[in-house]
């Protein structure tokens, strides 16, 4: 009995052409092949060229039939003009690739053609490359198509009639048998011109797989290849799978692919399930297939797969870029189990999962043939590592292997003297792995991981590495992603290796400390463990070497016990010059701990240079930690005179330290010079503007020919004006103040008056739009009855009231040097403006705005 669905059909076709009568041999091949040639037209109904092509196919010399469709030329691929609205189009893309319509748009942009198809259809718009025109109209292409096609058929009549007389023969049996109806196989539809068609199409699609498992015959020039097959063909590859290896292989010749097959991008245009049935039996003869980003499912994954269990062929197989999941993780690792002839695997860039990972590492132990294996971009994890690591105690012939980032050799790893794997994505997964290999390498001496995304997994493993290994004497882990148990087991490590001598832990170890106050402590107390550790053993904790001279640590990213870390080294550097450490995350107290080591060991921290006149520090989100560390080194700057540090985000306390080292040693902090006559610095948008004009104030003593100060839209508020009140009792130049929109109240009003008090220059302030209020105009009015300068004072919108306004009236009773006031939109009654209006009512060119 048959026990696949090809062997009833091989029963039942031999059975059926029995009872025709004697089938001669070539008769039997000719029916074979004219099934084939109707497939490939994916043709129901048989014509005389399908029974001529056939004849060729089957008794013609190779190469026949590939002959007679060059001397037919394709009428939409001789037209070389652009296609117009109106023409007859071929398309050549998608899922209705070879139909045939009409253009009825053409709008001449990028894509600008829309197609009525034949059954009506509207494509949307498409671009040039996605069509081929005839450069005629459907009917005029219809007669030159008909004319084409009378002249194929006398041309393959023509070659057939070259053949031998029984090939010939066979093909009038054909004829002749199906018209008196003893070919059972075939039903007569018309006998002029010649139309049969199949019993039933299934018989069609046997006789194709069978011609397909001969080897013998090929896809026409143009036709869809298999991984585009539409679903026609669906039977056809399914019955052709149930006839082994020779199908696999008869496809691979038929469709004329080489031993080495790239299908990247190219399952496209045809029915999903057939193409990937057609590809799955296709690998049964390829030595080498890449279906990289085919947007292949999870359960497509698993037909590939499946493939591979019996496969004796295929050596390397590329699956990445696509979307396989937990099965086809759980279908590789049967495949691989009895695969003997893959080498190299990729699934790169999928959904495996760690559970995969550690299944895929299993079948490892077993596997005796793959020596390149890679599951990067699978978020694989430490479990994936662990069960790896296992993998490679027992096989030993993978010789490379990605888990998440950069591919791992296992040679490298197992014998060189020097490792650098920086900046590779290499998580977890890759850590253990790098752990358990590097632990038998007594020839390493220098290992660079840095800049990956290695966890406490990882650096627990290679701190218990470190423990066996003997040789290595340089281990940079910087930039990674280790916690606090990473640090205790470091310090375990460091307590027994009797070897080491650098450790870069900065931005490692301590970046846990981000995600929460506790981890945070824990974390420092894992540096200062580490730092203890490293002074006893003189072990290098930050990268740095001993005799370097300078040292670039800014932006880093760097945590307080990275600031430990580094402090610890600072001891060991005796030529170091310069360690900049700006824009990192120190806070004060570990920034105050560094800067007290950099003023004992004459360090420069912030990346100046003692022979700087001139530093522009601004825009740098400089944090008061920073102010500190730059703080420090202003007392080595001997020729330094400006520093501009303004639009940071310092706050008032290092501001205040900044601006009394500026003051006492003559260093500008606002980026003005000190000869400008005119500086504006409206709008700020500082993250802290109160601190920036601490600094600004500062700068104002040194300012001898500045005559006019903008600061208006800053916000300074009240301790802002304080500040700048400060600078006026001493500043002897500046005539012009702007102090527009600075929400500054009654307590910076009071500290202006009190300036104005004492400054002899001033002779226009603009405090308008603030909020002053009445006890603010007050404190004013009384400076104004001492003040001998002042000539313009600006007071709109300042909330002062009747009594602000009556306290100024007062006021302009003894000063007689203002003559421009201006007091709009402050809620004065009657009273209030009648008491101003009053006193100025008789001077001469006073001009008063109420």
């Amino acid at each position: 009995m048959p026990e696949t669905v090809a062997e009833l059909y091989a029963s039942a076709s031999d059975a059926m052409l029995a009872r025709g009568g004697v089938v001669t041999a070539e008769v039997r091949m000719l029916l074979e092949v004219v099934f084939f040639e109707a497939h490939v037209a994916q043709a129901r109904v048989i014509t005389d060229v399908q029974l001529l092509r056939a004849a060729l196919g089957a008794f013609a010399p190779p190469g026949t039939l590939a002959d007679q469709d060059a001397k037919v030329a394709n009428i939409f691929k001789t037209f070389k003009g652009r296609p117009e609205k109106g023409h007859y189009v071929e398309l050549l893309d998608g899922k209705r690739k070879g139909q045939h319509g009409v253009i009825v748009e053409d709008d001449k942009s990028i894509n600008p053609y829309n197609v009525k198809l034949e059954d009506g259809v509207k494509t949307g718009y498409l671009n040039p490359e996605q069509l081929a025109s005839s450069g005629l109209d459907e009917a005029a292409c219809r007669v030159k198509m008909a004319r084409a096609d009378v002249e194929r058929l006398l041309a393959l009549d023509g070659a057939v009639q070259a053949l031998r007389d029984e090939e010939r023969a066979a093909v009038a049996q054909v004829r002749e048998r199906v018209g008196q109806d003893r070919l059972p196989l075939l039903s007569l539809l018309q006998v002029e011109p010649l139309q049969m068609q199949s019993a039933h199409l299934s018989f069609q699609e046997f006789f194709a797989a069978q011609a397909i498992c001969s080897g013998k015959y090929r896809l026409p020039e143009g036709s869809p290849p298999p991984w585009q097959w539409t679903a026609f063909w669906a039977n056809a590859v399914t019955l052709g799978s149930e006839m082994g290896d020779t199908f696999g292989k008869g496809l691979k010749q038929t469709a004329r692919v080489d031993d080495v097959l790239d299908l990247s991008k190219k399952l496209t245009g045809g029915y999903r399930p057939t193409m990937v049935a057609a590809v799955a039996q296709l690998m049964r003869g390829l030595a080498s297939l890449s279906l990289r980003e085919n947007k292949l499912t999870d359960g497509e994954g698993v037909k590939m797969v499946e493939a591979l269990q019996a496969n004796t062929t295929l050596a390397q197989l590329n699956l990445g870029g696509n979307q396989l999941g937990a099965e086809s993780g759980k279908a590789m690792v049967e495949a691989l189990k009895t695969n003997t002839a893959l080498t190299q695997l990729s699934l790169n860039g999928n959904k495996l999962g760690d559970a995969s990972g550690c299944a895929l590492a299993v079948a490892l132990q077993a596997n005796k043939s793959l020596t390149q294996l890679d599951l990067g971009g699978n978020e694989l994890g430490a479990e994936s590592g662990k069960g790896m690591v296992e993998a490679l105690k027992t096989n030993a012939t993978l010789r490379t292997v990605t888990l998440d980032g950069a591919v791992l050799s296992i040679a490298e790893l197992s014998s060189a003297a020097s490792i650098s794997l920086s900046t590779k994505r290499l998580g977890d997964a890759s850590g253990l792995v790098i752990a358990h290999l590097i632990t038998q390498n007594q020839s390493l001496t220098q290992l660079s991981l840095k800049n990956n995304k290695l966890g406490d997994a990882s650096g627990c493993a290679l701190a218990v590495a470190l423990q066996a290994n003997k040789s290595l004497t340089q281990l940079d882990l910087g930039g990674n992603e280790l916690g606090v148990e990473s640090g205790k087991a470091m310090v375990e490590a460091l307590k027994m290796n009797t070897t080491f001598r650098t450790v870069t832990l900065d931005g490692a170890v301590l970046s846990i400390a981000e995600l929460t106050l506790l981890k945070n402590r824990f974390d420092v107390e894992s540096a200062t463990m580490l730092a203890k550790i490293s002074v006893e053993k003189g072990i290098m904790l930050s990268g740095m070497k001993r005799d370097q001279t300078e040292a670039d640590f800014s932006n880093k990213g760097l945590q307080p016990a990275d600031a430990i870390l580094i402090g610890s080294d600072l001891q060991f550097m005796s030529v170091l010059k310069n360690c900049n450490l700006l824009e990192n995350r120190f806070d004060v107290e570990s920034a105050t701990m560094l800067a007290k080591i950099g003023a004992e060991r004459g360090i420069m921290l912030s990346g100046m240079k003692r022979d700087q006149t001139e530093a522009d520090l601004s825009k740098k989100g400089l944090q008061p930690a920073d102010a500190i560390l730059i703080g420090s080194d202003l007392q080595f700057m001997s020729v330094l005179k400006s520093c501009n540090l303004l639009k940071n985000s310092l706050d008032v306390e290092s501001a205040t330290m900044l601006a009394k080292i500026g003051t006492e040693r003559g260093i500008m902090l606002s980026g003005m010079k000190r000869d400008q006559t005119k500086a504006s610095f409206s709008r700020l948008h500082s993250a802290d503007f109160i601190a920036d004009f601490i600094l600004i104030g500062s700068d104002l003593q040194f300012m001898a020919v500045l005559t006019e100060l903008n600061l208006t839209g800053n916000n300074i508020g009240d301790e802002g004006a304080v500040a700048i009140a400060e600078a006026l009792k001493v500043n002897a130049a500046v005539t012009n103040l702007f102090l527009i929109y600075n929400n500054i109240g009654d307590e910076g009003a009071i500290a202006i008056a009190e300036a104005l008090k004492v400054n002899a220059v001033v002779t226009n302030l603009h405090l308008d739009a603030n909020n002053i209020g009445a006890e603010g105009a007050k404190a004013i009015a009384e400076a104004l009855k001492v003040n001998a300068v002042l000539t313009a004072l600006g007071l709109c919108d300042s909330d002062i009231g009747d009594d602000g306004a009556n306290a100024i009236a007062e006021a302009l009773k003894v000063n007689s040097v203002l003559t421009e006031l201006n007091l709009e939109s402050n809620n004065i009654g009657d009273t209030g403006e009648k008491a101003v209006q009053d006193v100025v009512k008789d001077r001469s060119g006073f001009v008063l705005m109420l």
